[in-house]
């Protein structure tokens, strides 16, 4: 869907993709720590 509206422009889309991958790697990030936490205070508690 994202790539379709800006299909005729290839070379503005490299910039917004590349901040999805990061926004995504980073929210990727924050779930897995927040999984790994609540798992350490599962075990612990």
């Amino acid at each position: 869907m994202f790539s379709l509206h800006h299909h005729d422009r290839d070379d503005d889309r490299e910039k917004p993709q590349a901040d999805d991958n990061r926004m995504g790697l980073l929210l990727l990030g924050v779930a897995a720590l927040c999984v790994t936490v609540y798992s350490a205070f599962f075990f612990v508690a």
